[in-house]
């Protein structure tokens, strides 16, 4: 039996696509305008930009939630396929060539460009589109790839900026930062061009959200979760959609695997498979924060206090799902604050009263954590008193 929690790239398949409706009507919100409106989604490494991207522009979505979802032509450009530093010239080529393959009749005027024809190419390619009746959706994936770049100077960003004031014509973009910080120098960062973005910011999942990726792939398949299996998940992997999908991989795994007689699940035995994955994340989370964010994230899960200076990065670190938003916060998952107390203290750590963790019949806002302790006992001692309690 397959286990359907064990896709980690990009979900291109929009029925295995769960929550993020607050985002998805904000986007087409923008899009059905009477002019359509640039988006800059923003989140975190593997929070799921991307599948975001590839689910909005699908075909069979669009028709869902555009009256005329005919009228538009998405592009969706996966910066993230070049190995090395993207150039203007690879940029644009594999732009033309991209679109010649989705709209043939652009052929004759990308085949000839030149790299110095690149921009009027490009307006012509336009122009041509919104002759046809329609409006052009450009999708860049981890557009920092170009912001970034010292292959793009200033006059790249305002050429964009003027097609998509005088065109039926937007952009969607990706990025872990807000487009500005991405790039190279103030000239770049100054420009005009990242004016014309609403930001919609991508963090973890809301406790439906969580809850429905959950239950409904498990049930499909016909190995259904049951409530005290989403306790176990929420509490090691919080409301983070990938931290949810390696819980639910592990614990998948070990249902099928266990005794169908006895039809236990040593939970023990999930969590060690689950940081198997996890811990390589959990990594790669802390060396994507600064030396500010690893000190704050350090201080509360030693329940140390803050100084008002760090405070201010408590809500930056709750937007990108790695606190709760209980007060007084708490890392998003027991076994996280686990990983982080192997790290060594900062040397101006200050200890302070221990946190609490919400009971698991507490509410239901993005970041309360069900199933978590509610006094500071091991993560173990928890699951044991599960099995105590008879639950």
């Amino acid at each position: 039996m397959n286990n359907p929690y064990t896709n980690r790239g990009a979900i291109k398949n929009p029925h295995e696509f769960y929550g993020r409706e607050r985002e998805i009507r904000r986007i087409y919100s923008r899009l059905s305008s009477s002019h359509p409106q640039c988006i800059s989604i923003i989140g975190d490494r593997k929070i799921g930009k991307s599948s975001l991207l590839y689910f909005i522009s699908h075909e069979d979505i669009r028709k869902q939630w555009l009256k005329d979802a005919e009228s538009y032509l998405f592009l969706l450009i996966d910066l993230q396929e070049w190995t090395g530093e993207v150039s203007f010239s690879t940029f644009f080529q594999f732009l033309f060539k991209t679109l010649v393959a989705k709209f043939p009749t652009v052929a004759e005027f990308a085949t000839s460009a030149t790299e110095a024809e690149c921009y009027e190419t490009f307006k012509k390619i336009v122009s041509h589109i919104e002759k046809q009746g329609l409006k052009f959706i450009l999708l860049f994936d981890e557009f920092g790839a170009i912001a970034g770049s010292a292959h793009f100077d200033p006059d790249f960003f305002s050429f964009l900026r003027s097609i998509a004031n005088n065109h039926e014509c937007a952009y969607i973009t990706t990025s872990r930062l807000k487009l500005q910080k991405l790039c190279h120098n103030t000239d770049i960062s100054e420009s005009p061009f990242f004016n014309i973005f609403t930001p919609v910011p991508l963090g973890p999942f809301d406790r439906d959200e969580a809850r429905a990726l959950i239950f409904t792939p498990s049930k499909q398949v016909g190995v259904p979760f049951d409530e005290r299996d989403a306790e176990f998940v929420l509490s090691v992997a919080g409301y983070h959609p990938l931290f949810i999908q390696m819980a639910c991989a592990a614990l998948f795994d070990h249902k099928i695997r266990a005794d169908e007689a006895a039809r236990k699940t040593d939970f023990e035995l999930v969590k060690a498979d689950f940081l198997v994955e996890a811990t390589e994340q959990f990594e790669q989370i802390w060396q994507d924060a600064d030396e500010s964010e690893q000190q704050v994230l350090s201080q509360i899960a030693r329940s140390g206090n803050l100084t008002g200076q760090q405070r201010y990065l408590v809500r930056e670190l709750q937007r990108k799902g790695y606190l709760t938003d209980d007060n007084p916060p708490v890392p998003f998952s027991q076994v996280f604050a686990e990983f982080i107390l192997a790290k060594p203290p900062d040397a101006d750590f200050t200890p302070g009263p221990p946190p609490t963790y919400p009971p698991a019949t507490g509410g239901t806002k993005r970041g309360e954590m069900p199933g978590q302790p509610t006094k500071r006992t091991s993560f173990l001692s928890r699951i044991r008193g599960l099995f105590k309690s008879g639950k």
